[in-house]
């Protein structure tokens, strides 16, 4: 380690994934079943995939892609969040404070530093962002951005490709509930997307390294040289998410 703060390696002592404080509050509160992948959001997703099994494959969701118009997977995935709930989050935040006033510290720092690792994210091209990549620091009331080996856009070349640059689900956004979560992570990401572009020079030392890690793994010298030029055009903003994207 360098620092407390900082190093290669380090054990980050009173944390909890995202995926665990939620799973945990949701167990509390529902007698339907034992297990989120048999709760009745997860039967909703299999069956909107059209298979039953617990890990639907790479055909599934191609043919799910297929089959599904926008207006169908939107409808589907509301029918998953209401049966799910919303509030598992924030509930369990609150059964970790001691204080009013860490409660409200931990509701705002968790937000926050959320989108400010999900600019940061986004940038890089950092994927395989589920649930348990994210651990929620309690002592510092913050989330880390932890698993890095998925790199300037890879993800998007998975079996199932990585289509949304990171995640923003009611479970997030009801943090700062009366308050709007939302506008609040909006603007915390555009602060944090202008101060990389403001910055950007000291960002050319990742950026190499990142295009070094890629080489390493792909034959092709085109894949890293596309990679970085699309980091830049996230950073500098010359082309739309939507036609990164799709050069991804």
């Amino acid at each position: 380690a360098i620092s407390r703060r900082l190093g290669l390696i380090q054990w980050i002592e009173n944390s909890h994934t995202l995926r665990s404080l939620i799973e945990q509050q949701w167990k509390k509160e529902n007698t339907e079943s034992d297990s989120l992948l048999t709760s009745k959001s997860a039967l909703l997703h299999r069956n909107f995939i059209g298979g039953w099994s617990p890990s639907p494959t790479s055909v599934d969701y191609r043919n799910a892609i297929i089959r599904h118009e926008r207006s169908s997977a939107v409808g589907a995935y509301n029918l998953q969040v209401n049966a799910f709930g919303r509030h598992h989050l924030l509930r369990a935040l609150a059964g970790c404070s001691l204080s009013a006033e860490k409660y409200i510290s931990l509701r705002q720092g968790v937000l926050e530093s959320l989108a400010i690792l999900s600019g940061a994210c986004y940038v890089a091209g950092v994927g395989d962002r589920h649930l348990g990549n994210f651990l929620v620091d309690l002592e510092r009331s913050s989330v880390i951005s932890i698993d890095f080996g998925l790199v300037l856009g890879m993800g998007a070349r998975l079996s199932v490709p990585e289509l949304v640059p990171m995640r923003l689900t009611p479970q997030l956004t009801n943090l700062l509930r009366p308050a709007d979560g939302a506008a609040f992570f909006e603007k915390t990401l555009a602060r944090t997307l202008a101060l990389l572009r403001d910055h950007s020079l000291s960002l050319r030392p990742l950026l190499n390294m990142l295009v070094s890690e890629i080489r390493a793994s792909v034959r092709s010298d085109r894949v890293p040289t596309l990679a970085a030029q699309l980091m830049e055009d996230k950073l500098y903003g010359f082309r739309s998410p939507g036609e990164i994207l799709m050069d991804e």
